[in-house]
């Protein structure tokens, strides 16, 4: 079982206050190069941050590889789930571009480490360069950034090691991670953040200096200083090893790392309580299974916590409880590390009449309702949402119930769609063609059993459900629009670059031929409303589904890079819950308000029956509310929207766009100079000519 790398570890340790390494500890210095950086937007920080890093690195190394290494492998990653070579040629044609510090390396250098998402974190979060709308004063901060960091290199340096692991000093607990630089007698971390100095940083350095101690590389012996340099503030933190007390490396090395401490390092006082000698922390034997052990406990252990034991009322539960909850209903908490919950003093869960909600508590007596390990604040009493929490969860189901029915067939349906014995067949002889050139015999190899259980199963249909979209597998989708109930079956290398199929048979047929045949029978059985049913809910019926005709396969496909779709599923996502669960994890008070409109409106029907008085009363204020909100909303949205209409604006891309169409600030039509039409841009984007052509 691969465990913590430092940096996942970190986040699961609570420090003490000031932090195991505080910044009292540390020297600063600020460096004055009169170079001033340029504001970069939030999404560009990312990218300048690993741009600086990569770049220092091969400035170092001069070796583009090995510095843009993360990059490479995402890019790999992404040929491998679409079967080419694509993304590759373009990371090696780019490297090619990069000599130095010049506009045209550090344009490449850009462009290439958006690949890095695609390794980190996966396909779904991968962003193509293409999309990403680079700035001047990106490219202008870089090569400032760059330049700091090589300066302060030098001055700490020279570097005698650039790729620092500590092989041999790994622990059960924490068995991988790696530094930045090794100096003679230094251990360097680049942090480029606008952030100031953090005790998370202080600890992940170390953690470092003891790892290398216990590794099999000598030169962590002679280290005498822990430095920090962030070239954003143009700072640096250095602070002296022996400033550092041995009860806190031995307490780092014990109850962070997981080391088991020599016995040595344990004698008894007068009152014969254990008490620990810290000045042998440098003793150490293997890994503490009870540290291991206890840190499995609690991210992974369960304490019995069953909502169904509870009757009505408010509950006081522990974190303990609520993470034993998570883990129990929601398979996506599995393999998670148990949050930490730092701003939680203690969980109130409320339950009435099979509805319930889980609320943090705040030191300062804040209430917040619980969405996973996320905090939403809530504005009112717990007996408010005691009272109203059976209102408020049975208008939602029955405001949806319909369209998550839909959600919930859809899903069953694909995941009773599985390729045939003879396709699994021929990838298991492949598995072994590929052993058998590996060297392994016949006997080495896994049973057919052993390999479907472990690698063919993932020719399998998902069927997972989240928001508005039922997931086909890890890249091809079906987005249900609960507005109208159009069916969009797609495929997404990201949610910034997905391509748009007719219908779901060109989506299996393009992308996962091995389903197709699975679900034509599907079809033909038509023994249930089929996948591709366009789930549109009729005026005068609520239960009246059209389904289209016609299945054709179209080889064509419609290239989207907008987000719209995602709007409606996030905010549909954790209602969900109270439909499958009955669990509220979001609070919208205009719900009940709804819901209280409708009883009046079922009053003024009643009204209108028993008095022709009260009728046409009933009329006079039905006519005056719609002149109202006619005027209320109607006018001003004309008055935005003719502000809007034809204005003209330079982008940053270099051609002029001009308002053709506005629906509200968030979804504006324009059109290039070149005839090319954008859609859902943002007003704010045109007005600052942030808007690119693609």
């Amino acid at each position: 079982m691969n465990m913590l790398s430092v940096t996942q570890r970190i986040k699961t340790v609570s420090q003490p206050r000031g932090g195991y390494v505080p910044k009292s500890l540390f020297t600063v210095e600020t460096y004055n190069d009169f170079n001033e950086l340029k504001d970069v937007n939030v999404t560009l920080s990312s990218i300048q941050g690993m741009a600086v890093d990569y770049l220092t690195r091969f400035m170092i190394t001069k070796d583009k590889v090995k510095s843009f290494a993360i990059s490479i492998e995402g890019a790999k990653k992404i040929d491998e789930a679409y079967e080419n070579d694509n993304e590759i040629r373009k990371v090696l044609s780019l490297l090619d571009k990069i000599t130095g510090l010049d506009r045209e390396s550090v344009i490449s250098a850009c462009k290439i480490v958006c690949y890095d998402s695609a390794f980190r974190m996966g396909l779904k979060s991968y962003q193509p360069a293409e999309d990403v709308e680079f700035s001047d004063e990106l490219f202008e901060n870089i090569p400032i950034l760059v330049n700091r960091c090589l300066l302060f290199i030098e001055k700490v340096g020279p570097i005698i090691k650039d790729e620092v692991t500590f092989e041999g000093g790994y622990t059960e607990l924490v068995d991988s991670g790696d530094g930045d630089y090794l100096a003679k007698d230094a251990l360097i971390d680049l942090k480029v953040s606008k952030n100031a100095f953090s005790i998370k940083w202080s600890l992940q350095l170390l953690m470092y200096y003891i790892l290398g101690i216990h590794s099999i590389y000598k030169e962590f012996l002679n280290i005498k200083k822990l430095c920090i340099f962030n070239p954003i503030e143009n700072k640096s933190y250095i602070c002296n090893i022996n400033d550092i007390s041995n009860e806190t490396k031995f307490k780092v090395s014990h109850d962070v790392l997981g080391y088991k401490m020599s016995d040595e390092s344990l004698y008894m006082d007068d009152k014969y309580n254990k008490t620990f000698d810290y000045s042998v922390w440098r003793q150490v034997d293997g890994t503490d299974l009870k540290i291991l052990q206890q840190f499995l406990t609690d991210n992974f252990k369960k304490t019995g916590f069953d909502v169904e034991k509870y009757g009505n009322g408010i509950y006081e539960i522990t974190t303990d409880d609520y993470w034993t909850f998570l883990l129990s209903n929601f398979k996506e908490y599995e393999n998670e590390l148990r949050p930490l919950f730092t701003k939680t003093k203690k969980i109130k869960m409320i339950k009435r009449n099979g509805y319930f909600m889980f609320v943090s508590v705040s030191d300062c007596g804040k209430y917040s309702i619980l969405h996973g390990a996320r905090l939403h604040a809530l504005t009112k009493s717990l007996d408010y949402y005691y009272d109203n929490i059976e209102k408020y969860a049975t208008t939602v189901v029955m405001r949806f119930y319909m369209f998550w029915d839909v959600l919930k067939e859809i899903s069953k349906q694909i995941q009773n769609l599985k390729p045939s014995e003879k396709f699994l067949r021929s990838k298991y002889s492949e598995y072994l063609d590929f052993q058998k050139f590996s060297g392994k015999t016949k006997k080495e190899c896994m049973s057919y059993s052993q390999w479907y259980e472990k690698e063919g199963c993932r020719y399998n249909c998902s069927g997972r459900v989240h928001g508005c979209i039922v997931d086909i597998d890890y890249s091809n989708h079906i987005y249900v629009n609960p507005y109208d109930g159009k069916v969009t079956p797609y495929n997404a290398a990201s949610m910034y670059d997905k391509n748009i199929y007719k219908n779901v048979r060109s989506l299996l047929a393009a992308r996962k031929p091995e389903i197709l045949p699975a679900f034509d029978n599907l079809i033909k059985t038509k023994k249930t409303n089929n996948i591709t049913d366009l789930l549109v809910q009729e005026k005068d019926s609520v239960d009246s589904f059209l389904v289209p005709k016609g299945n054709e396969i179209y080889e064509e496909y419609v290239k989207v890079y907008e987000t719209n779709m995602y709007n409606a599923s996030n905010k549909l996502k954790p209602l969900q819950n109270i439909y499958d669960l009955k669990l509220v994890q979001m609070w919208y008070d205009d719900f009940l308000n709804d819901s209280r409109e409708r009883l009046e409106s079922k009053k003024r029907i009643d009204c209108k029956n028993t008095s022709v008085k009260k009728k046409v009363v009933c009329q006079k204020r039905k006519y005056e509310n719609k002149k109202y909100v006619e005027k209320k909303q109607d006018k001003p949205k004309m008055k935005i929207r003719d502000k809007y209409i034809g204005i003209k604006k330079q982008m940053k891309c270099g051609l002029q766009a001009t308002v053709i169409d506005y629906k509200d600030c968030k979804n504006l039509t324009i059109q290039f100079e070149d005839g090319f039409i954008k859609t859902g841009v943002r007003s704010d984007h045109f007005m600052n000519g942030k808007v690119g052509r693609y």
